[in-house]
């Protein structure tokens, strides 16, 4: 860690102090509090873990290869300590899980990321196996794209189609703008798979899905927004764990980089994108 980012930790994490909040400081640990202080109506106690989280992502090449932002090593899985409101579903085995995290830098504001979130047809902004996800919005459409209010609460349905597996599945995620520290506004979000899905055929399966992602203003520069996406899944695909994490890390990686062209090129979307944004829903 440099000096300023070792400053920028120290003075942030004083102000933590003062409040009288600790957070875990270990990533494992960081990551399990973060899901657990998701719904808290006070996000002070999810801020002080941010602020934990800060110096880890600045210890990173955050522009280098994506392998080395790809944490994989001594991470813990999710219990239900941290499930808050949602329900564990028949398909959720602790035990199961491979809790992987990956982190990147974007050279675009926080501002520039909200609308995004906004956008009903996702297709291009998530991985190239989403061949349909069409995102509805429950609450706060009107007003968290000019953060007059903080929550947003959305559903999806989504079709993937991978050399592996062909599956349709639903997906909940809520997103949360809150206050990093007295200079930065963060957001939130964690995602979740209510239910088994199951592949055309019946004969895979993705179990269980728990994300938790950030998106915050670098502390040294307001212009960038460092990523964070943690996420504890399980899938019987058929072809190993590794195989099956390799998959999960390259489709963070392409969301990440899809992200950022969609901010910058959004009018050469079909140029980019290479994906049928008007895909015929077919789900039986």
């Amino acid at each position: 860690m440099n000096r300023n980012h070792l400053l920028i930790a120290v003075a942030l994490g004083s102000v933590a102090c003062e409040k009288g909040i600790e957070a875990p400081e270990g990533l494992s640990d960081l990551a399990l509090h973060l899901f657990e202080h998701f719904e808290d109506e006070d996000t002070e106690e999810f801020a002080a873990g941010v602020l934990n989280v800060e110096p880890i992502a600045h210890d990173l090449d955050l522009n280098g290869s994506f392998g080395d932002r790809w944490i994989a090593d001594e991470l813990e899985p999710m219990t239900d300590a941290q499930l808050g409101s949602l329900e564990k579903h028949d398909g959720v085995v602790w035990e199961e899980q491979l809790p992987r995290i990956g982190f990147a830098e974007s050279p675009h504001p926080l501002e520039d990321h909200i609308p995004g979130q906004l956008e009903p047809n996702q297709i291009c902004i998530d991985s190239g196996t989403t061949k349909y996800h069409a995102r509805t919005f429950v609450e706060g459409e009107d007003c968290f794209g000019d953060q007059s209010c903080d929550e947003l609460v959305t559903t999806a349905e989504i079709r993937k189609e991978s050399l592996i597996a062909k599956v349709w599945y639903d997906y909940e995620k809520d997103f949360r703008l809150f206050e990093v520290d007295k200079d930065r506004t963060g957001m939130m979000a964690r995602g979740y798979l209510p239910e088994i899905s199951w592949s055309d055929g019946d004969n895979k399966s993705w179990n269980q899905i728990f994300t938790m992602e950030l998106w915050i203003p670098d502390a040294d520069d307001p212009s960038k927004t460092w990523r964070y996406y943690a996420i504890y899944s399980y899938a019987d695909l058929g072809v190993g764990d590794e195989a099956y994490a390799s998959a999960v890390k390259g489709g963070i990686e392409e969301g990440f980089e899809r992200a950022d062209l969609w901010i910058e090129e959004p009018e050469n979307v079909e140029d980019w994108c290479g994906q049928d944004r008007d895909y015929e829903y077919d789900r039986p």
